[in-house]
């Protein structure tokens, strides 16, 4: 669509659109990697795959945010993972989560290597690079693979035991959303062999998926780590082991086993949050509780801030909480705005009340006129198809599906009066005003000829940020599916957008009719960072 734009009209790049995120919901975006296309692992590899989808469901994670890729049905190649996760649109509270099921080797300098593509062997770090370069709270990377010496992997030992009697998992919100940094495991150590037990699965996953329960609670305080939970996962991944070799011949086909033990190995792993309240993690035993807030402020564009997470912004009406299954729930209610003191209030729910909360929020300083002049429009969540197949190249291709939480984009384009207050206020590096004057000549004309850092400063400056560019083709859709313009199918007149390319002035904002979101200048006129 941008693209698309590009092509068609005047730019006069520099000018740009800024929003926020009225929510911070916590999710999980999982990539679930199953090298299922090898008959000797195949049985475990698919019995390891339902432990992993429990431990997800467990946790809260949505199916829409949950790749499952299987070698058997759709091989991947390491640039598609890498392309999965470089294209989740992850918040800073988020976790993103990799598992992968396969074989894997050391080499003779030590690392670990992950059978990603048929033969061959990617570097471990290659996806840990990959996963630290995403900004959200958790990066999460398990692998259930060998780390023995660069050889051909040995053949799945299959032997009979019985699966571990199961345990109502209770801790997975600890796991999942009360952690921050790196969690880097493996299912074994240097030199070792990764067992299975035939249709059973992976003797490393079955442990993990059995470790998040009080029993891995080692120093009593009702919380679990993950230092505490892998502390368990090796002990039964110990207990399994000797379960699996019993009295067996200690061989793969003829050829000996010379481990004595498998030991799961931790690269890394993140630090506890003990005092982050996780979402609401559905008990299938217990019903949970419901309150409605109605929360207003004076001026209205406040962010709600409950217990260290924005939910939204002001005007909020009918809004609906989970309080779990408490019949009452204590909750500290923060609303912050540009250029205003915060208000903070302590409020108890009830189930099935409704809870108002107006407020007139006191002025500090003087706010931006942006602040107070330019009203932002709610983009809904939802997918959305990104790209075209119309155009050159391959940069729009292929059209796809993305999903987006809802969000707040101004209306039009930020002006030079706006910006021209920003450079004033705050000392910012003078644009050439006489040069912009020639193109936009007044303070209701779009912003030009500033770079992205300028359009960074200034975002930051009113407590918003820059769109990204899913964000903005959304917003620039409208909401049409599969249009060449903001407003549908019509062919481009003059009437409906600045894009003549003899024309050298911009237009003030605002010029032309607004798209199906309320949204002026989504096409013609400049472009946008």
């Amino acid at each position: 669509m941008k693209k698309a734009l590009r092509i068609l009209f005047i730019l006069y790049i520099g000018s740009f659109f800024i929003v926020v995120s009225p929510a911070d919901a916590q999710e999980i975006h999982a990539l679930v990697l199953l090298r299922n296309d090898d008959g000797e692992i195949k049985p475990s590899v698919d019995a390891n795959e339902i432990h992993v989808m429990k431990i997800l469901r467990d946790a809260g994670a949505k199916s829409r945010n949950i790749m499952r890729w299987k070698a058997l049905e759709e091989e991947y190649k390491p640039e598609e993972v890498e392309n999965w996760i470089n294209e989740r649109n992850v918040q800073l509270n988020d976790t993103i989560f990799v598992y992968f099921n396969g074989h894997g080797t050391m080499n003779h300098r030590g690392e670990h290597q992950l059978q990603l593509y048929r033969d061959q062997h990617t570097p471990r770090s290659y996806l840990r690079d990959v996963l630290s370069k995403k900004k959200c709270r958790l990066r999460m990377l398990i692998t259930d693979t060998c780390s023995s010496s660069d050889a051909p992997p040995p053949e799945n030992l299959v032997s009979r035991f019985k699966t571990v009697p199961e345990e109502r998992i209770n801790y997975w919100e600890d796991m999942f959303y009360r952690h921050e940094g790196f969690l880097d495991i493996t299912a074994a150590s240097k030199g070792e062999d990764a067992l299975t037990d035939g249709s059973f699965g992976g003797i490393f996953t079955i442990s993990l998926s059995k470790s998040c329960v009080p029993e891995a609670d080692s120093d009593g305080d009702n919380f679990l780590s993950w230092k505490e939970v892998f502390t368990l996962t090796s002990k039964k991944t110990a207990i399994l082991y000797r379960s699996v070799i019993g009295s067996n011949t200690r061989s793969y086909s003829g050829k000996p086993i010379t481990q004595e033990r498998q030991t799961p190995f931790q690269y890394s792993l993140p630090t506890p949050i003990r005092g982050v309240v996780p979402p609401d993690i559905k008990d299938p035993q217990a019903k949970s509780s419901t309150v409605m807030l109605n929360i207003t402020s004076t001026p209205s564009g406040a962010s709600i801030i409950v217990d260290g997470k924005i939910i939204g912004m002001t005007p909020m009406r009918e809004y609906k909480m989970n309080i779990g299954t408490s019949p009452t729930k204590q909750i500290k209610i923060r609303l912050s705005r540009s250029g205003y003191q915060d208000s903070e209030k302590l409020i108890t729910l009830k189930n099935g009340e409704t809870k108002t909360w107006n407020v007139q929020m006191e002025r500090t300083t003087e706010p931006p006129a942006s602040v107070q002049t330019t009203k932002m429009v709610l983009i809904p969540a939802g997918a959305f198809k990104m790209g075209s197949d119309q155009f050159a190249g391959d940069a729009t291709k292929p059209i796809h599906d993305v999903f987006l939480n809802s969000y707040y984009i101004d209306e039009h384009e930020v002006t030079v009066g706006q910006y021209r207050e920003f450079v004033e206020k705050t000392g910012h590096k003078t644009p050439p005003w006489k040069t912009i004057a020639g193109i936009s000549p007044t303070d209701k004309h779009p912003m030009i000829g500033i770079s992205w850092h300028d359009a960074m400063a200034y975002a930051l400056w009113v407590g918003k940020r820059l769109p990204t560019e899913a964000e903005w083709e959304k917003a620039a859709r409208g909401g049409h599916i599969a249009k060449n313009y903001p407003w549908g199918t019509d062919e481009i007149t003059s009437s409906l957008a600045h894009f003549d390319s003899q024309v050298r002035l911009t237009q003030p904002v605002k010029s032309y009719p607004a798209n199906a979101y309320g949204l002026y200048d989504m096409a013609g006129n400049v472009g946008e960072w």
